[in-house]
């Protein structure tokens, strides 16, 4: 992780940044997961008579308003990477990022569709092996 961000900062690449942050913002969601599955089992107190129990609804929460709050600045610089290249490569003819990400999201969206359709995706979209069909 440390080394994908120094790199990331070096080479000035924002996959590698986003990456690097995503796998620091993982392992702190793992902490705060851990930490909050351990609370829930404290008994109430004269303090909390109601206990911990739903203490791991409030960190799951917590972390995904976190990663939302996260991502925009991301975003923002992802956006006006792709404006400033469509920009500077319109003259040339080529095709766009954006248009190339189009066609990755209509070829995997297909894909998703024919291994659903064929019965070998599960409810969130993972592959069955053989061994796992029942």
């Amino acid at each position: 992780m440390l080394v994908q961000a120094f790199y990331g900062f070096l080479t000035d690449s924002l996959g590698l940044l986003s990456d690097s942050i995503h796998m620091l913002f993982d392992c702190l969601a793992l902490a705060v997961g851990l930490f909050a599955a351990v609370a829930s089992k404290w008994p109430p107190s004269e303090r909390f008579p109601y206990g911990f129990g739903k203490i791991e609804s409030l960190s799951g929460f917590g972390n995904g308003v976190f990663l939302m709050y996260v991502c925009g600045p991301f975003f923002e610089t992802g956006t006006n990477n792709l404006q400033a290249y469509q920009c500077r490569n319109y003259d040339r003819g080529c095709r766009t990022p954006c248009r190339r990400s189009t066609n990755k999201a209509i070829v995997g969206a297909v894909c998703c569709q024919w291994f659903r359709s064929r019965g070998e995706l599960d409810w969130h979209g993972m592959l069955w092996t053989p061994s796992s069909r029942s």
